[in-house]
Protein backbone atom coordinates (compact mmCIF):
# COMPACT_ATOMS: atom_id res chain seq x y z
CA UNK A 1 0.00 0.00 0.00
CA UNK A 2 2.84 2.38 0.76
CA UNK A 3 4.19 1.85 -2.73
CA UNK A 4 0.74 2.41 -4.25
CA UNK A 5 0.37 5.65 -2.33
CA UNK A 6 3.80 6.83 -3.41
CA UNK A 7 3.05 6.01 -7.06
CA UNK A 8 -0.30 7.81 -6.75
CA UNK A 9 1.46 10.90 -5.41
CA UNK A 10 4.07 10.78 -8.20
CA UNK A 11 1.38 10.51 -10.89
CA UNK A 12 -0.13 13.82 -9.74
CA UNK A 13 3.21 15.40 -8.71
CA UNK A 14 5.79 14.40 -11.35
CA UNK A 15 8.43 16.63 -9.74
CA UNK A 16 8.67 13.87 -7.09
CA UNK A 17 9.50 11.18 -9.69
CA UNK A 18 12.50 10.08 -7.60
CA UNK A 19 10.59 8.20 -4.91
CA UNK A 20 13.36 8.98 -2.42
CA UNK A 21 12.24 12.63 -2.57
CA UNK A 22 9.08 11.51 -0.74
CA UNK A 23 11.05 10.38 2.32
CA UNK A 24 10.01 12.39 5.35
CA UNK A 25 7.45 15.17 4.95
CA UNK A 26 7.13 15.90 1.23
CA UNK A 27 5.50 19.18 0.21
CA UNK A 28 3.32 17.81 -2.59
CA UNK A 29 0.92 20.18 -4.31
CA UNK A 30 -1.74 17.69 -5.44
CA UNK A 31 -3.25 14.70 -3.59
CA UNK A 32 -2.70 11.08 -4.47
CA UNK A 33 -4.78 9.65 -7.31
CA UNK A 34 -7.50 7.30 -6.03
CA UNK A 35 -6.17 3.81 -5.34
CA UNK A 36 -7.76 0.50 -4.43
CA UNK A 37 -5.66 -1.69 -2.17
CA UNK A 38 -6.19 -4.74 0.03
CA UNK A 39 -4.44 -4.66 3.41
CA UNK A 40 -2.30 -7.52 4.64
CA UNK A 41 -1.73 -8.58 8.24
CA UNK A 42 1.88 -7.39 8.29
CA UNK A 43 2.80 -3.87 7.35
CA UNK A 44 2.84 -0.21 8.25
CA UNK A 45 -0.90 0.29 8.92
CA UNK A 46 -1.05 2.17 5.63
CA UNK A 47 -4.70 1.20 5.24
CA UNK A 48 -5.79 3.51 8.07
CA UNK A 49 -3.82 6.69 7.27
CA UNK A 50 -3.01 8.96 4.36
CA UNK A 51 0.66 8.47 5.19
CA UNK A 52 3.16 6.16 3.56
CA UNK A 53 6.56 4.88 4.60
CA UNK A 54 9.48 5.52 2.25
CA UNK A 55 12.94 4.57 3.48
CA UNK A 56 16.18 5.10 1.60
CA UNK A 57 18.06 2.05 2.87
CA UNK A 58 21.25 2.94 0.99
CA UNK A 59 21.36 6.38 2.60
CA UNK A 60 20.66 4.87 6.03
CA UNK A 61 23.35 2.22 5.63
CA UNK A 62 25.88 4.84 4.51
CA UNK A 63 25.05 6.94 7.56
CA UNK A 64 25.16 3.92 9.89
CA UNK A 65 28.66 2.92 8.75
CA UNK A 66 29.96 6.50 8.71
CA UNK A 67 30.22 7.21 4.98
CA UNK A 68 29.86 10.97 4.47
CA UNK A 69 27.29 12.25 1.97
CA UNK A 70 29.85 14.59 0.45
CA UNK A 71 33.60 14.09 0.13
CA UNK A 72 34.87 17.62 0.70
CA UNK A 73 38.53 16.59 0.55
CA UNK A 74 38.13 15.20 -2.97
CA UNK A 75 39.84 17.21 -5.70
CA UNK A 76 39.06 17.23 -9.42
CA UNK A 77 42.58 16.09 -10.26
CA UNK A 78 42.08 12.97 -8.07
CA UNK A 79 39.04 11.77 -10.01
CA UNK A 80 40.76 9.94 -12.91
CA UNK A 81 42.97 7.95 -10.52
CA UNK A 82 40.03 7.08 -8.26
CA UNK A 83 37.88 6.04 -11.21
CA UNK A 84 40.62 3.88 -12.75
CA UNK A 85 41.31 2.30 -9.34
CA UNK A 86 37.63 1.54 -8.81
CA UNK A 87 37.37 0.13 -12.33
CA UNK A 88 40.39 -2.11 -11.78
CA UNK A 89 39.13 -3.36 -8.40
CA UNK A 90 38.76 -7.13 -8.19
CA UNK A 91 35.19 -6.82 -6.84
CA UNK A 92 33.90 -4.69 -9.73
CA UNK A 93 32.82 -7.62 -11.94
CA UNK A 94 30.44 -8.69 -9.16
CA UNK A 95 28.54 -5.41 -9.23
CA UNK A 96 25.03 -5.67 -10.67
CA UNK A 97 25.60 -2.69 -13.01
CA UNK A 98 28.56 -2.60 -15.34
CA UNK A 99 30.33 0.75 -15.41
CA UNK A 100 33.00 2.60 -17.34
CA UNK A 101 35.81 4.74 -15.92
CA UNK A 102 33.96 7.81 -17.26
CA UNK A 103 30.79 6.84 -15.34
CA UNK A 104 32.83 6.27 -12.20
CA UNK A 105 34.51 9.67 -12.63
CA UNK A 106 31.08 11.31 -12.85
CA UNK A 107 29.91 9.39 -9.78
CA UNK A 108 32.90 10.65 -7.78
CA UNK A 109 32.29 14.18 -9.12
CA UNK A 110 28.74 14.10 -7.69
CA UNK A 111 30.18 13.28 -4.28
CA UNK A 112 32.29 16.43 -4.24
Amino acid sequence: MDTSKAIGIIINNPEFADVRSLEGAADTKKPCVPIIAIPTIAGTAAEVTINYVITDVEKKLSKDVGIPEKLEALKEEDLPFLAESAYADACRPGNPKDTTPAELTELFRKLM
